[in-house]
C-alpha cells in the first residue's frame, strides 16, 4: 500500500456496472483517474512485446493495418477455454507496472482512483487504500453492454470469465448501486469522498 500523503481508490465492478460513471463524479471532486482499460489499449499498440506475445498466442489474424483488432481479440479470447487466463497472464504485468508508476508520479497530495474491472483479480486490491465496487444485476450489464454494441453472446462470454459480484463483495468497502438514481449514486461518492478527505487531513498532521 501506498504510504504517501495520496489516497488511492480502487474502482471496480462487472461489465456495464457503472463504474465509468462513479469514476467520473470522483474525477470531478478532484481525483486523478487512472483507467486500467485505457492502459491496456495503449500497451497493446505501443508496446512492442505485449503486441508480439499477444499475437504470437492468438494468431496473426488478430492484426488489422498493422495493429491488434480488439474486437477479433475478444472474440478469440472468449472461443479459447484458456484464453481469458492467458491474455491476463501476457498483458497484467504491464498494466499492474504502468498504473502503479502513474500512481507513484502523481502529486503526493491528489486522491487517485484506480478505475479496473479486474483490479481483484490483478491483485490490485492490496494496493489501495479502499475498494470501491459498482455493482448492478446481470441482466442490466447485459442489456447496458448490448446497447454499446457488443454481442449477446459476447457479453456473457465477459461476464462469466470475470470473478462473480458476490465475490467482489468480499473486498469492498464502499458499494454503490449501479442502477440507482443518479441522485443516490452521487450520495454514495459524496460519502466516500468525505472518507477520503478526512484521512488525508490526518495524513497531514
Amino acid at each position: 500500500m501506498n504510504t504517501d500523503k495520496k489516497f488511492i481508490i480502487g474502482v471496480t465492478g462487472g461489465l456495464a456496472s457503472g463504474k465509468t460513471t462513479v469514476c467520473k463524479m470522483l474525477e470531478e471532486k478532484g481525483a486523478k483517474i487512472i483507467d486500467a482499460d485505457k492502459i491496456s489499449h495503449r500497451l497493446m499498440k505501443e508496446d512492442d512485446t505485449v503486441k508480439r506475445d499477444i499475437i504470437k498466442r492468438f494468431g496473426k489474424d488478430i492484426v488489422r493495418d498493422g495493429e491488434i483488432d480488439r474486437d477479433l481479440l475478444r472474440k478469440k479470447v472468449l472461443s479459447d477455454k484458456k484464453g481469458f487466463e492467458d491474455l491476463f497472464k501476457l498483458i497484467g504485468f504491464a498494466i499492474v507496472k504502468k498504473i502503479r508508476y502513474e500512481v507513484e508520479t502523481c502529486p503526493a497530495s491528489r486522491s487517485v482512483v484506480i478505475d479496473a474491472p479486474l483490479l481483484i483479480e490483478g491483485g490490485m486490491h492490496a494496493y489501495v487504500n479502499m475498494v470501491v465496487l459498482v455493482t448492478a444485476s446481470r441482466a442490466t450489464r447485459i442489456k447496458r453492454a448490448v446497447k454499446r454494441g457488443v454481442p449477446k453472446e459476447e457479453v456473457i462470454g465477459i461476464i462469466e470469465r470475470q470473478l462473480s459480484q458476490d465475490e467482489k463483495l468480499k473486498y469492498a468497502e464502499y458499494i454503490i448501486d449501479g442502477e440507482a438514481n443518479m441522485d443516490i449514486v452521487k450520495k454514495g461518492v459524496e460519502k466516500i469522498w468525505q472518507k477520503v478527505q478526512k484521512v488525508q487531513k490526518k495524513k497531514k498532521i
